[in-house]
């Protein structure tokens, strides 16, 4: 079972904080280096997959460490997907990829827009990449009406 260190009342994977910690004591310039973003991130993937506290916990690296731009395009590689030059939520966009595929009509249902809002509101914060992942999603995907009309409406509260 994962050890939690909460900053700021959100609770992050205190494992990957303190080799963030580590990466920028002592030797080295003070950054988080691309050999130091590789052991994060294998830290993170010990168990074979990314929990969200754990995806939360290296976006708040990329935002609250010095991090070599090297490094720093490591990790956002692994978190973000790209599209047409803007950052969006890559756990987000896996998850309503999986709901619209397979079973069901191939559409983002409302029961289907709960899980994608409590992925991105698991901790209570929504962050302007997951808002525009949304965003992207209602606007993108093959969602009902209902489900688009309610994600938005979270948003705007």
């Amino acid at each position: 079972m994962a050890d939690y260190k909460t900053i700021d009342g959100v609770k992050y994977d205190k494992s990957l904080i303190e080799a963030a910690e580590k990466a920028i004591e002592g030797v080295g310039d003070g950054r988080i280096s691309f050999d130091d973003a590789k052991t994060i991130w294998a830290d993170a993937m010990e168990d074979g997959k990314i929990t969200r506290v754990e995806d939360r916990t290296l976006k708040y690296i990329l935002e609250n460490y010095n991090v070599t731009d090297k490094a720093k395009a490591y990790i956002e590689d692994k978190v973000f997907k790209t599209i047409g030059g803007v950052q969006y939520d890559l756990s987000l966009l896996g998850a309503a990829d999986k709901l619209t595929s397979g079973q069901g009509d191939g559409r983002i249902s409302y029961d289907d827009a709960g899980v994608i809002w409590g992925l991105a509101d698991a901790d209570g914060i929504i962050t302007d990449v997951e808002a525009r992942t949304i965003r992207y999603i209602v606007e993108n995907y093959n969602a009902t009406d209902k489900a688009k009309n309610w994600l938005l409406e979270q948003l705007d509260k």
